[in-house]
Parts: C-alpha cells; structure tokens; sequence
C-alpha cells in the first residue's frame, strides 16, 4: 500500500497541518454574554451577526459572512442565534434579522440591518479606517 502521509495539498503535508489554523479561519458562535465579552477582548473590529435558523435573508448571508470572515483577517466575525441568545439581542435593541453589529474595544461602532453584501462591506469597511 502506498504511503500517503507525505501527499501534498497546497504545497503542505498531510502530516503537518498547522499552518493551516491561519489559513481556515471561522465565524466564532456565541451563546452566552460571557463568552460575547471574551470575543470582545480585542482592539480588532468585531462583527456580531444576529441571526435566526428560520429566517430567510439570514440564510441568505450566511456565505456571505463566511466568505468576508475569510478575505478580512483583520476583522474577527461572531455569530448569534437570537432564538438561543434572546437576551444579547435584547441587551443591544435588536428588533430585525439579519443585523451586524459592530465593536472596537468593547464598544458599539455601527450597525447595519439587512442582507445586501455590499451595504455589509461597506458598512465594515468604513470602520476599518
């Protein structure tokens, strides 16, 4: 039988896959206000995405966040079921899905309400300056 221990993908072994921890980056999910204050714990820009399971348009960017989560490694992306973590969705007065809130050091920046990629990326860009 061949040895497939030293095949390469990506021009890495099979038997290292450590530098991929970079490379595979993805949206964290919270469900407690404890663990939203340690995702909090960066001078990052931090993009909280208030969603529900049975909502359409949040389905609908859900690649979306993923694909921007991927591009922006400067940005670090939170996910939160509003139907699990009712009460983060009331401590932040979130009354619509899809909503992205955003953070810098703790605090509320912006907020976008919607499901249009490009309103999003502009949203999360305008606070990157």
């Amino acid at each position: 039988m061949k040895d497939y221990s030293e095949k390469l993908l990506y021009g890495k072994s099979f038997t290292d896959f450590s530098s991929f921890k970079n490379d595979f980056r993805q949206v964290t999910e919270v469900k407690s206000v404890d663990e939203l204050d340690r995702v909090l714990e960066t001078d990052k820009l931090v993009v909280v995405d208030f969603f529900a399971k049975w909502c359409p348009p949040c389905a609908q960017m859900t690649p979306v966040v993923d694909k921007l989560c991927a591009e922006m490694k400067n940005v670090l992306f939170a996910k939160i079921d509003v139907d699990e973590a009712g009460d983060l969705a009331d401590s932040l007065n979130v009354e619509k899905m899809p909503t992205f809130v955003l953070f810098k050091n703790g605090i509320k920046v912006g907020e976008y309400v919607g499901s249009e990629e490009v309103h999003l990326r502009k949203t999360i860009q305008s606070h990157l300056q």
